[in-house]
C-alpha cells in the first residue's frame, strides 16, 4: 500500500481528475481499479515476452512509441467513470471508445505487447500533476531514459520532463505488484533508471 495520506488520497480520487523519482523494490498492492481489472481480465496481466531490462531507443522503437500514443490518444475519447459506468475507479480497455488515463495506459500497453514488447519494460505508472490530480500513464523503459505515454498529451517525453510527482508503478517481474518510489533520477540513460524487481 502506499503510506500515510497518499494512499487516502488515491483511494478517495479517481486517478485521473518533486524531484525525479525512481522505484524501491518494497512490494505494494496494486491499486484497487487495477486489482479489479486483472480479476475480469487475468491475461491482461501476465508478464508477456522475455524479461528485460529495458529496450534500445532505436528508431524503430521510438516511432512504435509515438504512433501508439498519437492513435490511442486519438481513438478514445476522454470520459470519466463516474460519467460512463456510474461508479468511480473502474479500470477497463476503452473498447466503447471512451477512457479516463488508465484506460488509455492499458490500452497503449495492451496494443505494444502485440507488437512485441516485453511487459517488463512497459509499466502502469500512478502520478500527480502538477495541480495534484492523480493521474496514471504508461511508462517505456529504454536505454535513453523512461519515455511517459500519456493521455494529456501526443508527445514523448521522459519522466522528468513531464512536471509529475510519481507514486508507484508495476513491478518490471510481476505485473500483478507495484513498488513505490524513492527520490532519485528516473530517467538516468543506460540504466534505465529504475533497480527491479
Amino acid at each position: 500500500m502506499l503510506h500515510g495520506g497518499m494512499f487516502s488520497v488515491f483511494a478517495a480520487l479517481s486517478l485521473c481528475s518533486l524531484a525525479s523519482p525512481t522505484f524501491a523494490q518494497s512490494g505494494h498492492e496494486a491499486l484497487h481499479g487495477f486489482h479489479e481489472f486483472c480479476r475480469r481480465h487475468p491475461s491482461e496481466c501476465r508478464p508477456a515476452g522475455p524479461s528485460v531490462r529495458q529496450v534500445a531507443a532505436t528508431a524503430q522503437h521510438m516511432s512504435e512509441l509515438q504512433q501508439i500514443n498519437l492513435t490511442v490518444n486519438r481513438s478514445v475519447e476522454e470520459m470519466s467513470d463516474r460519467e460512463q459506468w456510474e461508479k468511480e475507479d473502474v479500470w477497463s480497455l476503452p473498447t466503447t471508445g471512451r477512457g479516463d488515463c488508465e484506460d488509455y495506459a492499458l490500452m497503449k500497453r495492451k496494443l505494444l505487447i502485440e507488437r512485441g514488447w516485453p511487459s517488463s519494460v512497459l509499466l502502469l505508472t500512478a502520478a500527480l500533476t502538477p495541480q495534484g490530480d492523480p493521474h496514471l500513464v504508461l511508462t517505456a523503459v529504454t536505454d535513453k531514459g523512461d519515455y511517459v505515454l500519456d493521455s494529456r498529451t501526443d508527445t514523448l517525453r521522459t519522466m522528468s520532463q513531464t512536471g509529475y510527482t510519481y507514486l508507484s508503478r508495476q513491478s518490471r517481474a510481476n505485473p500483478r505488484a507495484w513498488v513505490s518510489v524513492t527520490t532519485g533520477r528516473a530517467d538516468q540513460g543506460a540504466g534505465g533508471g529504475f533497480p527491479g524487481p
